[in-house]
């Protein structure tokens, strides 16, 4: 939303508010803001859905380059897409039903819209449609090659682009073009199941060499991508 618009949204509330004042006692007023977010709660606690907030923010390089590098000890899934890329928006319901699958606290959906900075409320507009509550950014710049190279250095350049990184930034899989639903899923359940064993046998194993040391288990357990042509220019509009 503009500022421009934001500005004629606060104007349109304060003379709502302010004819209210005029025409409705002031204790009336008092208990519908009181019972506004209780009825809110209300829903939530009867199962009534409550939609979820939707945003896109802008990152620069530095911020694709943190998002690739993935420190935040989860699973990631990233997805690159446009709104003028056709097979994009016809995978993306398949790829919010994965990320409400699996979301929790091992793993993560983030996606990057390739548009340019300009066509930003568009891309939004999108992802509200979609109910895409998912990390969503924008790239900055208009610059698709530097895109390109920050995010893979195996990827051409297609779109959609779809690329899983587990924590520290290795990639356990990918995808040129529309994604796999049923083998992205092998990944993602692969990858959740192996690192939930190895947690379950590193426990016993810390108990099991703090008692042999003779020190507390907690002590012992410390013991380019080159795009081969300019990407999307053959359907980018101009």
């Amino acid at each position: 939303m503009t500022n421009r618009a934001w500005g004629v949204t606060q104007t349109t509330r304060r003379q709502v508010l302010s004819s209210a004042a005029n025409d409705v006692p002031l204790r009336l007023l008092l208990a519908l803001a009181i019972t506004a977010p209780t009825l809110r709660e209300d829903r939530v606690a009867k199962g009534v859905a409550v939609p979820e907030a939707v945003s896109l923010e802008p990152a620069d390089e530095a911020g694709i380059r943190e998002l690739m590098r993935n420190r935040s000890g989860k699973l990631r899934l990233v997805n690159v897409w446009a709104t003028w890329c056709g097979p994009c928006v016809q995978e993306f319901p398949a790829l919010l039903a994965i990320d409400r699958e699996y979301r929790g606290p091992g793993f993560e959906l983030v996606t990057i819209s390739a548009d340019e900075p300009a066509r930003r409320e568009s891309a939004l507009a999108f992802l509200r449609q979609q109910h895409a509550s998912a990390r969503n950014v924008i790239f900055a710049k208009d610059d698709p090659e530097a895109l390109v190279d920050l995010i893979d250095p195996e990827w051409a350049g297609e779109l959609p682009h779809t690329i899983l990184i587990a924590p520290g930034g290795r990639v356990i899989y990918r995808s040129d073009a529309a994604f796999d639903p049923a083998r992205l899923k092998k990944e993602i359940v692969d990858y959740l199941n192996r690192r939930r064993q190895s947690r379950t046998i590193a426990q016993p194993n810390a108990l099991a060499t703090g008692v042999l040391t003779g020190r507390p288990a907690s002590t012992a357990s410390r013991a380019s991508f080159r795009s081969v042509e300019p990407i999307f220019e053959r359907t980018r509009p101009r």
